[in-house]
């Protein structure tokens, strides 16, 4: 511990912004932050895309933690309850919506995430124009969900 502080610290005396800077040191960089953020977007269909991403959504597990009682349940398929991978990805009506993109756009997913459903349309050998139309039906599609 001594000597993780000490690798942040000059002087000897920790200032709260290097021990900002100890903590989130690991935190890997957004790579898909950028692509969501695009000209081509609006803002809000960005903004739900990124909270989705990165597990923002006011779902009812999220209120649930916080100890807020709800009785949690999917509305589309009404089997799982309404958590972020079950309505985003584990849904049978949106894992059929993700499907048929992923067939449309001759691709397969690469396992089971919806990080790694945007990532499977940013495949290598993809021409930009492509890249954008997967990107927008991606961030399109979470917004209607």
């Amino acid at each position: 511990m001594k000597g993780m502080v000490a690798d942040f610290v000059k002087d000897g005396t920790l200032t709260a912004k290097e021990a900002f800077k100890s903590l989130h040191a690991c935190a890997p960089p957004l790579d898909w932050g950028k692509l969501i953020w695009s000209k081509y977007f609006p803002p809000r269909i960005s903004l739900l895309a990124w909270k989705v991403l990165r597990g923002r959504i006011l779902s009812d597990d999220f209120l649930q933690r916080r100890e807020i009682s709800l009785a949690s349940s999917c509305l589309l398929c009404r089997t799982s309850s309404e958590s972020l991978e079950p309505l985003f990805f584990q849904c049978l009506f949106v894992g059929a919506i993700w499907q048929f993109m992923l067939h449309k756009f001759e691709l397969r997913m690469l396992h089971g995430s919806l990080l790694n459903i945007m990532q499977s349309g940013l495949v290598a050998g993809c021409s930009p124009q492509l890249k954008e139309i997967w990107l927008a039906c991606f961030t399109y599609t979470l917004w209607f969900i």
